[in-house]
């Protein structure tokens, strides 16, 4: 095996309209990009990119919004999320995408046109028609965002990406308080700086409903991970998508929810880098 890599090289690709992205990359053996998720940057996946780093050269981008990255604008489209993961790919020479929830939707749409040969999601976050997509809840977000109440705005969010968990003895005083102290720390605090980044990445995906037939042309294979904790919308997709998909396997990770990629433990680690190390062919 190839010398590790354990510092991140930290570099730019230009994307769509000249903008510059950033990447860092680490680790050696086969290209593989890491598309973050919704309300957060590529720094929450770096545990997640060390322990994929021994067998893979791991590369993440900050998608705009983020940290160093390109403003989010009004006209962004779903076609410029591909081409910003077109430059990427080009760049680094990598086929191969992990993506979570918010990432998932990108990776999706990306690989029904790019050259991608193995696509791992967890909880990707799709509009399928027939699937009920949380979404009731935006209005109340911004509002919350307009009065500047980002307590609320989180409470919401939260509840949202997590409804079957969501508090129903917790009285409100107290889970205001819980989410009061988590905004103190590091990651709530990141979280805080990009939550302007969640409503147009959402409404992009719900524009973007389709059948589940839509993703039926990708030849790549594909790994459909979720939590055993997580929403239940998120397995809801990915069995629609097993339906459809040629070349697709199913995972449900035990004791996880829908942030565990985050922290990536073993039990979702190790049958990630079976799948994307996994070079055989699915035709045969």
């Amino acid at each position: 095996m190839a010398k590790q890599n354990l510092e991140a090289k930290k570099w730019h690709v230009t994307g769509a309209g000249d903008v510059q992205i950033p990447v860092a990359t680490l680790g050696a053996g086969p290209d593989l990009v890491l598309l973050h998720g919704g309300g957060t940057s590529s720094i929450e996946y770096m545990m997640l990119a060390h322990r994929l780093s021994p067998r893979f050269t791991v590369h993440l981008y900050n998608r705009r919004g983020r940290p160093n990255s390109e403003p989010m604008h009004s006209n962004d489209t779903v076609g410029t999320d591909i081409e910003d993961l077109s430059a990427v790919m080009k760049a680094t020479g990598a086929s191969r995408i992990f993506a979570h929830s918010g990432g998932g939707f990108i990776a999706f749409q990306a690989a029904r046109t790019l050259p991608i040969t193995h696509v791992a999601t967890y909880d990707a976050a799709l509009a399928i028609e027939g699937i009920d997509v949380p979404k009731g809840y935006l209005d109340d977000f911004q509002m919350a965002l307009d009065d500047d109440d980002i307590i609320t705005a989180i409470s919401i969010v939260g509840a949202a990406a997590n409804p079957d968990e969501a508090p129903k003895n917790i009285p409100v005083w107290l889970q205001r308080f819980m989410v009061a102290a988590f905004l103190k720390s590091v990651y709530g605090k990141r979280m805080k700086d990009l939550i302007h980044t969640f409503k147009p990445e959402i409404e992009r995906i719900l524009e973007n409903e389709e059948p589940a037939t839509f993703y039926a042309d990708i030849t790549a294979k594909v790994l459909l991970s979720t939590g055993s904790h997580s929403s239940t919308y998120f397995s809801q997709t990915c069995d629609a998508l097993m339906e459809v998909l040629p070349h697709a396997q199913r995972l449900v990770v035990t004791k996880a929810r829908h942030n565990t990629a985050n922290s990536a433990p073993d039990r979702l680690v190790q049958p990630l880098m079976d799948f994307l190390a996994d070079d055989s062919d699915p035709r045969s």
